[in-house]
């Protein structure tokens, strides 16, 4: 954690309409914070994590475009009715696992944070194991 201070989670814009959780780290976050004050943006504090609201406001779903590092990254959106959106970083060093139930939904950056919430065992997808070892990627629609 970059600020203790600042960096607790959830981070949430003023009135409460839009929160993010995340875990990584956003290696750009100083010249993201320095363009949000060049739209009249004040982020409090040093933290990585405190960004990401705004600048998710800012430009929307393709904020994530413009970060590097390693994340995974959360939003609940409440402006346009509750939305739930996540993303990890482009080459998945942070994952986003995530389990959709009559209870909800449940979601992790570590697949371990996950498991205990399923009812049922994982399987594992022979196709898949096989196009990873081979190929270094998975094919649309496995995981």
């Amino acid at each position: 954690v970059q600020d203790p201070v600042h960096g607790d989670q959830p981070f949430s814009n003023a009135d409460g309409s839009v929160h993010s959780v995340f875990n990584g780290e956003i290696y750009n976050f100083r010249a993201i914070r320095e363009e949000l004050a060049g739209h009249g943006v004040h982020v409090e504090g040093d933290s990585d994590g405190s960004v990401l609201v705004p600048y998710y406001e800012l430009h929307g779903d393709r904020f994530v475009e413009r970060l590097e590092g390693m994340f995974a990254i959360a939003i609940v959106d409440l402006r346009s009715g509750p939305r739930l959106k996540l993303w990890c970083d482009p080459l998945a060093v942070k994952s986003v696992y995530y389990a959709v139930s009559a209870d909800g939904i449940a979601f992790s950056s570590e697949l371990r944070g996950l498991t205990p919430l399923l009812r049922k065992p994982l399987a594992t997808d022979p196709y898949a194991v096989d196009a990873y070892m081979n190929w270094q990627c998975l094919p649309h629609g496995t995981t």
